[in-house]
């Protein structure tokens, strides 16, 4: 799943491998962009590494641990065509390491550090695992038998 965003002739975009995962499953995560002109184009950045990506739930915003940024200015230059692109692997978790619950979520992606209300979004839904919702189901039914016993 891909969500552009076009800046003259470049696309920034934002994508995953999936768009529904099981609970605490790897979240593949990639974002760049794509100089979409006929001509070379520069594109300047402010740190190190260029991307990065945060999540909302909601209007709530879940930071995640991104490890070291290096704050510098540097630039690259994009012929026709051209790619310019990271990836991430992420553990559904926040900044403290703490797992999400299941729900939907809104990746999105920031150039630089920068966050602007035009950062490419993709949409992801975490469900519980199969086998929890089994049992869940399953110890619901038990309560019920119980009781209707106890009747």
């Amino acid at each position: 799943m891909q969500d552009p965003v076009l800046l003259v002739d470049l696309h920034r975009w934002i994508e995953t491998d999936a768009t529904t995962y099981q609970l605490g499953q790897a979240v593949h995560i990639r974002q760049g962009i794509t100089n979409k002109g006929n001509f070379d184009t520069g594109i300047a950045f402010t740190s190190e590494p260029a991307f990065d990506f945060y999540i909302l739930s909601g209007d709530k915003r879940i930071d995640r641990s991104i490890g070291l940024r290096f704050w510098i200015y540097w630039s690259k230059t994009l012929s026709p065509g051209e790619v310019f692109s990271m990836e991430w692997t992420w553990d559904q978790t926040d900044l403290n390491r703490n797992p999400l619950p299941p729900g939907t979520y809104d990746i999105v992606g920031t150039t630089s550090g920068i966050t602007t209300e035009y950062g490419p979004v993709t949409r992801i839904t975490i469900v519980p695992e199969p086998g929890t919702i089994l049992l869940v189901t399953l110890g619901f039914a038990g309560v019920l038998r119980v009781r209707r016993r106890s009747v």
